[in-house]
């Protein structure tokens, strides 16, 4: 492959020659290169260089503009709920029996300085709705400077004395805020519980409290009428329910069920002992036994 030449130097020949001569063209043509053409590449990377430049700098422009904008739009409503602008002067409560406008108002926080345009309207709401007293409430802004709350006030259905105390039960014999000393008194009361018995009451108390929402439901009229609106309802494990009348003497024992169709029978009960001239006398009627009804009668008067 390799021919040796007077001069002593190896020279290649075939494709290695070949290889090393198309070496050397391709780096004369890169040296070759002419001026011009260089000239118009550089010019050509400027131009792209510029156009990226320029639109980078649109972009911060925008970015800037936006962010100055939000800050003068934050400064200006800062200033208005923190200058008196939009403060409240005006405050309406709706709705309310047992509480004051006062007490509506504290619960919300809301005083001369609150502002509109920076109060939490759902927070306050939850703050008035935590008032003992308070079933819902709603809240609404009137512009420029007022604001308008509505409340829903619990109802409530009986009294509890437990263990010495008063408490106010809803409906479903929850108990909600005790009875404040001073307040006047409309409702009958539900006697002969403990803490216990409202709060976590077992499967046999339960039933029995069950029996007292139905009478306060749905106490038969006849019931009313023999004697007069109900006054208290004791509960007894042993017992059952027993009721006080504020027209009627003796106490009422019902027993642990079946309570409506065991108050039926009270009517014809009293009707008779009245006939008889025994009523005053009588101490207790016990319709707890479904087959009799056992009447405990007082010492006649001298």
């Amino acid at each position: 492959m390799f021919r040796r030449k007077r001069q002593d130097i190896f020279q290649t020949s075939g494709r290695l020659s070949a290889g090393r001569d198309l070496n050397s063209r391709l780096i004369h043509q890169r040296v070759a290169t002419r001026p011009q053409d260089v000239q118009r590449r550089k010019e050509l990377v400027r131009r792209g260089l510029g156009h990226g430049l320029g639109f980078m700098g649109h972009a911060l422009a925008l970015a800037a503009f936006m962010l100055a904008s939000g800050l003068l739009l934050v400064g200006g409503y800062v200033a208005l709920a923190e200058g008196g602008v939009f403060t409240v002067r005006q405050a309406e409560v709706l709705g309310t029996d047992n509480l004051s406008r006062l007490e509506i108002l504290r619960a919300a926080g809301i005083g001369s300085r609150t502002s509109l345009l920076s109060l939490p309207v759902a927070r306050v709401r939850a703050k008035v709705e935590a008032v003992p007293w308070v079933e819902s409430a709603s809240l609404e802004r009137v512009w420029p400077h007022g604001v308008r709350i509505a409340v829903k006030e619990r109802r409530p259905a009986i009294l509890a004395l437990v263990q010495g105390e008063l408490f106010y039960l809803d409906p479903d014999l929850k108990p909600f805020t005790p009875v404040d000393p001073d307040a006047t008194l409309d409702l009958p009361v539900l006697s002969g519980l403990v803490k216990a018995d409202l709060l976590q009451p077992d499967d046999e108390m339960r039933a029995l409290l069950a029996g007292v929402k139905d009478l306060l439901a749905n106490l038969p009229q006849e019931v009313v009428a023999a004697g007069g609106r109900l006054s208290e309802i004791h509960v007894d494990r042993v017992w059952g329910l027993s009721l006080v009348q504020s027209d009627l003497t003796p106490t009422v024992r019902l027993g642990v069920a079946g309570f409506s169709a065991r108050l039926r029978r009270l009517g014809p009960v009293v009707a008779d002992l009245d006939r008889r001239g025994e009523l005053k006398r009588a101490l207790l009627i016990d319709l707890g036994d479904e087959r009799r009804v056992v009447v405990r009668l007082g010492k006649e008067a001298a």
